[in-house]
């Protein structure tokens, strides 16, 4: 049976010292590193409304520079964490190929965000809701290119949640990205049923932020 979604707040007077709610165990945050687990995902050229992207599921073929899940939907086995920001990153290269400002403007702008913990919903909206605080910012003299990016490149850019969630390897993370009709807007025939066109693929990197811990740590 999947562990349920579990919320943390700190022990007043002990720095580091954290409660799960649910269980009422204390635990050292000192012994975790703030740090992030993330997955990459492609967008095709062209895309079709209703296409829905899946993040942290499939792996194969993966290398670090885009994921560092080991495990489909869960956390390393013993490891943990605590959830206290989420991001969406879209890279201004891919290989040796660069991406547009203007794909990134249709992505950031047309893909809306959900990610599960188990079956509760802790971030959802549209892209541009949810910085990484990475990337670069700008200006270039290359042709048809600008530095563009989902918020300032800052840690101070990043969203909080509104509340910290602490898993363990025993819950299901699940992720998406769908690129959602506009049916409502009859001024626009390019907004409802029409595919996005991009000049290129690009691919979608999407953050969970926190303190992870392992077992190595404890």
């Amino acid at each position: 049976m999947a562990a349920a979604n579990t919320s943390i707040r700190a022990v007043p007077g002990q720095p580091g010292t954290y409660v799960n709610e649910a269980t009422g165990e204390a635990f050292k945050l000192v012994e975790f590193r703030d740090d992030d687990k993330y997955d990459t995902e492609a967008a095709a050229s062209s895309i079709s409304t209703g296409t829905k992207l899946t993040f942290f599921q499939n792996l194969t073929n993966k290398n670090t520079i885009d994921k560092n899940f080991s495990d489909s939907h869960k956390l390393s086995a013993n490891e943990t964490m605590v959830i206290s920001r989420v991001g969406v990153d879209i890279p201004l290269a891919r290989g040796n190929n660069l991406v547009r400002p203007e794909d990134i403007k249709k992505i950031s702008y047309n893909g809306v965000l959900e990610i599960k913990l188990n079956s509760v919903v802790i971030a959802e909206g549209p892209l541009y809701k949810w910085p990484s605080g990475y990337g670069l910012s700008g200006m270039t003299n290359e042709n048809n290119q600008g530095v563009v990016s989902i918020g300032v490149p800052s840690t101070a850019a990043r969203r909080p949640l509104a509340k910290e969630h602490y898993i363990t390897d025993k819950h299901q993370i699940n992720a998406t990205v769908t690129f959602e009709d506009r049916a409502w807007d009859t001024n626009s025939t390019s907004l409802s049923g029409a595919a996005i066109v991009l000049n290129a693929p690009v691919h979608i990197k999407v953050y969970l932020g926190g303190l992870i811990g392992t077992a190595a740590t404890k």
